[in-house]
C-alpha cells in the first residue's frame, strides 16, 4: 500500500507546472572557445585579451539575435520567469519575456569551473595536472576539471532544491526557466531518470545549443502516476526557434574591443 501513500501526497501537493527551460544566447566566452578551437589561441583568455568574471560575460550580437527570435516566435505565456544569475542568461530572458520581472536564482548558475574559468586545457595540463588527471580518470560526472570547480553532483543537489520550490509555490502553473547547457543536462537527470552514462549520450546526440528549449508538462492520466512514481513527460527533444542566416563578425568585434578597455 506504499504506492497508495506516495499518490495521496503527490495529491495533495498539487500538479507540475508546465516548465520550459531555455538555454542563454551565445555569449562572449564562447567567441573565446571557438577561437580556441579554430587554432587562432591557446585558451579563451588568450584568444579574447581580458579576464572576466562568470558572471558578468554578456551576449553577443548573435546571441542577442537568437534571444529575439526565440521571444517573437514562442507561443509560451508563463506566470512566472526564472533566469540564473548570469548576466547572458537575464539578459536572454529579458530578450524573449520583455514584458516580465525576471525573478534570479543562485541554483540556476552554470557549473562552476574554479581556477579553469577561461583557461583551455593546455594551461590546466601545465598547471594543475593532478587534477586534470583525476578528472580524465574519474570523468566530468564525478570530478571537477580544475580546483575550486563543480561536478554534476553538485548541479544535481542544487536542482533538486530548485524544482522543489518550484513544483511549490507554482503547482498547475507555467514555469519559464533560463540557464545553462550544463544546468539543462542535469534537469534533464532528474526529470528523466537517467543514469550518468545516458546521460552523456543523450547530451551528445541531442545537444543543447544556444537557445534550445526543453519543454516538460505533467501528464493527463493520473497526474502521470506510473509504476509508483510520479513521471513528468518532456513534450519533445531540444529545439530552437532561432535562424541564423548572417554573420556578425564587425559587430563581435566591436563589442569586444569595447569590453577589452573595461576589463583589461
Amino acid at each position: 500500500m506504499r504506492w497508495l501513500g506516495n499518490y495521496i501526497f503527490e495529491w495533495l501537493r498539487g500538479p507540475w507546472p508546465e516548465m520550459l527551460f531555455i538555454r542563454h544566447g551565445h555569449g562572449f566566452h564562447q567567441v573565446g572557445y571557438e577561437r580556441v578551437d579554430e587554432g587562432l589561441a591557446k585558451s579563451p583568455l588568450e584568444a579574447l585579451g581580458f579576464d572576466i568574471s562568470n558572471h558578468l560575460v554578456p551576449l553577443s550580437p548573435m546571441g542577442r539575435d537568437q534571444s529575439s527570435q526565440t521571444g517573437g516566435r514562442l507561443n509560451f505565456r508563463p506566470d512566472i520567469v526564472y533566469a540564473s544569475q548570469m548576466r547572458r542568461a537575464i539578459e536572454t530572458a529579458e530578450l524573449v519575456f520583455p514584458l516580465f520581472t525576471v525573478r534570479q536564482d543562485p541554483r540556476l548558475n552554470e557549473k562552476d569551473f574554479g581556477v579553469g574559468h577561461m583557461m583551455g586545457t593546455e594551461y590546466l595540463e601545465q598547471y594543475y595536472p593532478d587534477h586534470i588527471g583525476r578528472y580524465r580518470r574519474d570523468g566530468k560526472y564525478f570530478s571537477a576539471k580544475a580546483p575550486g570547480g563543480e561536478n554534476y553532483i553538485h548541479l544535481f543537489l542544487r536542482l533538486h532544491s530548485l524544482l522543489d520550490t518550484i513544483r511549490r509555490d507554482w503547482a498547475g502553473k507555467k514555469v519559464a526557466v533560463f540557464c545553462h547547457s550544463a544546468v539543462m543536462l542535469a534537469i534533464r537527470q532528474l526529470l528523466e531518470h537517467h543514469d550518468p552514462e545516458q546521460l552523456f549520450v543523450i547530451g551528445k546526440k541531442q545537444d543543447l545549443v544556444n537557445c534550445a528549449i526543453l519543454h516538460y508538462r505533467p501528464p493527463e492520466r493520473l497526474w502521470g502516476w506510473s509504476r509508483g512514481k510520479f513521471r513528468i513527460e518532456l513534450v519533445q527533444p531540444p529545439y530552437v526557434l532561432w535562424k541564423t542566416e548572417r554573420t556578425y563578425a564587425l559587430e563581435t568585434e566591436h563589442e569586444l574591443r569595447i569590453l577589452k578597455e573595461k576589463f583589461s
